[in-house]
């Protein structure tokens, strides 16, 4: 008999493969599309680190907890409008979150003390990107950017020994940055840093958010 755990594990991993399968047809979709077009479109692969954290009102003992260094890593397409300073990007990533905790055992109240989280998601964004007008770095490309995100969470259910914690299926917020643009300088990377606070609880019962700092390197393979 298959019991409720294994059944979301089950969940968990047709639904990794069904956004899998998905994300690589439509990359290659966008590839074999993009060498026939004229439109002022690029696109490239990024990876990256994510300094992640929870908070919110539900949060017991936030001085048992620290942030988690997460990975990032996924695919970007930037939609470049001619003779102006903005760009739309968009893109699909697998990203880490969560917390890490520094206790074990129980605390003060004899209450048991909340296992740390790794907590992972196909995450869409949608940025406006805002190249400002410079005087002494004219011939650099640096970016102001920000915009919403739509998180899928491929973490149904953390189970530790008699613990066990369900999320929600969708996780959703705001983030806002700076990147500086190599494409100015012969060079085809994309460098990142942004801050990212979520606007919902990637939890079923619980009132707290996903909040990190990021920073990612990006490849174009198409300028």
């Amino acid at each position: 008999m298959i019991n409720f755990y294994t059944f979301q594990k089950l969940q968990r991993v047709q639904s990794f493969h069904f956004l899998k399968t998905s994300f690589i047809l439509v990359f290659i979709s966008v590839l074999a599309f993009q060498t026939h077009a004229q439109a002022p479109i690029s696109f490239g692969i990024k990876a990256g680190f994510n300094q992640t954290s929870l908070t919110g009102p539900d949060m017991s003992n936030p001085e048992h907890y620290k942030p988690r260094s997460a990975l990032m890593v996924g695919v970007y397409t930037d939609y470049n409008f001619r003779n102006m300073p903005i760009r739309l990007e968009t893109g699909a990533y697998y990203t880490q979150k969560g917390m890490i905790n520094s206790q074990s055992g129980t605390n003060e109240n004899d209450s048991d003390i909340t296992p740390s989280y790794t907590i992972e998601y196909i995450e869409i964004p949608l940025f406006i990107n805002y190249t400002p007008p410079l005087i002494l770095w004219q011939d650099a490309d640096l970016v102001v950017f920000g915009g919403p995100y739509l998180g899928y969470n491929l973490t149904r259910e953390i189970q530790q020994d008699e613990f066990s914690e369900f999320f929600n299926e969708y996780d959703y917020g705001a983030a806002i940055g700076l990147a500086a643009d190599g494409r100015e300088w012969g060079i085809p990377i994309k460098i990142k840093g942004r801050y990212t606070h979520g606007l919902s609880s990637p939890f079923a019962d619980r009132n707290m958010v996903n909040n990190s700092w990021g920073f990612s390197v990006g490849y174009y393979l198409r300028q």
